[in-house]
């Protein structure tokens, strides 16, 4: 039942399809991750957006890359026009990230009936049964409102992973990246006008968490909301994307390399994000830090105030942790200290209390181009990102392609940059 109200909507068939196409075409592509779990959580969808991003790369790269490197007006125009259609295909994947597995995921964990999808290229919308919907804890309510920007903000930091591991930004990882960093965005600050969201999911967020709190005063206003997402804006990942952007339109250049700084002989990176909790809005700020042999460190803190009420939260996270002949660990574990938000009471009566997370993952590499993993976990209750709000066990399983093939074009080297730009090479 799941799977026929995911693949319901004829815009997602045609995704699908061509996804298809193009993952057939992934001998050219670097990694991709397949896998499945529970409540097809935002992860998940992640793993399949992006896997669709590394076939249309792909396919751009064996069709599309004659304009790489040249500087003439044509071949301008031409990267513009392809520019257009890179920011399409990555439209398409965040609406189905934002619907299916972002609001889709959140209404599955409630197991709320009559759910169905309506799938666009630039905009989309999830329907539920709205006496299931009432019947909810407020705090459900609100994270359903909500879990459309959490399902794009999960593809949008597992891309970021990617470009800080990699050092490098491809300009198709850059339009994915900023298209879904910046939905949380549009999120906030569309609450003057329903031009990009009807539905007003923004709104509906603000409506929930102040009904939860008791105080005459709305605590979340549409002001500090638009504040706190602002938040987002503090993150270097953001500019150094589009400059990949402008790189590629005015140089020509399919890619930029950056550099990270240095904490001794770690190299370290640190990048925000806006987390919509239940209760309100939580400041996230990931430090990431990588050793001389590339082993992962990465220290994630929260804190968020709404209503007077104070919440805190760590994540650590180790990869690889330890190696052994073809099998790998890595692990993630997390703590936290905010509202009890399902306990069907208001901010007065709730309470604050701890929880934790643990989630260990095992891989095996099956030969050179294909491993496989699998992963559990367990949480107490607490709002965690990409995870139900009850305690839960949390599992996760897949695939993972390293076909490493460089496409023609791909290590262009362009020309420093000129004004106007030089003629053709014909």
């Amino acid at each position: 039942m799941v799977l026929k109200n995911i693949i319901n909507s004829s815009a997602i068939k045609r995704f699908c399809a061509i996804g298809g196409i193009v993952l057939a075409s992934t001998s050219y592509a670097e990694e991709f991750t397949l896998s499945i779990d529970k409540y097809y959580s935002p992860f998940m969808g992640a793993d399949w957006m992006i896997a669709g991003l590394r076939g249309y790369q792909a396919m751009d790269d064996i069709l599309f890359s004659g304009t790489y490197g040249q500087l003439c007006p044509r071949d301008t125009y031409l990267r513009a026009a392809k520019m257009a259609l890179d920011f399409s295909f990555s439209s398409l994947a965040g609406v189905i990230q934002h619907e299916v597995f972002g609001h889709g995921f959140r209404v599955r964990e409630n197991h709320l009936s009559n759910v169905g999808y309506k799938i666009n290229v630039f905009s989309g919308h999830t329907k539920y049964s709205s006496v299931g919907y009432d019947a909810l804890n407020i705090n459900r309510r609100a994270s359903i409102a909500s879990a459309g920007v959490e399902g794009t903000s999960v593809l949008a930091q597992k891309v970021e992973q990617t470009m800080l591991a990699e050092r490098k930004i491809d300009r198709r990882d850059a339009m994915m990246y900023l298209v879904n960093s910046l939905d949380q965005s549009v999120f906030a600050f569309s609450l003057e006008t329903n031009w990009f969201h009807p539905d007003n999911d923004s709104q509906l967020y603000i409506n929930e968490v102040n009904g939860w709190y008791t105080d005459a005063t709305d605590p979340l206003s549409k002001k500090d909301l638009k504040l706190k997402v602002a938040w987002d804006w503090a993150n270097p990942m953001i500019y150094l994307s589009a400059c990949s952007l402008f790189n590629y339109l005015w140089y020509g250049d399919p890619y930029i390399t950056f550099t990270t700084w240095h904490i001794g002989k770690l190299r370290f990176m640190p990048t925000t994000r806006t987390l919509l909790s239940p209760w309100g809005p939580e400041f996230q700020l990931k430090l990431n830090l990588y050793s001389p042999s590339e082993r992962y460190y990465g220290i994630y803190l929260r804190y968020g105030r709404t209503g007077g009420i104070n919440s805190y939260g760590v994540d650590l996270h180790v990869n690889p942790l330890s190696t052994f002949m073809c099998f790998t660990l890595s692990n993630i574990v997390s703590a936290w200290y905010q509202p009890h938000i399902l306990k069907n009471t208001t901010s007065i009566d709730a309470g604050n209390k701890y929880g934790f997370g643990e989630f260990l993952r095992a891989t095996v590499q099956v030969n050179k181009y294909t491993a496989a993993f699998g992963e559990l976990g367990y949480k107490t209750s607490g709002f965690l990102q990409g995870t139900p709000l009850s305690g839960n066990v949390v599992w996760r399983f897949g695939l993972t392609f390293s076909l490493d093939v460089n496409p023609k074009g791909a290590d262009k080297v362009c020309e420093p940059m000129t004004f106007p730009p030089g003629p053709c090479n014909l």
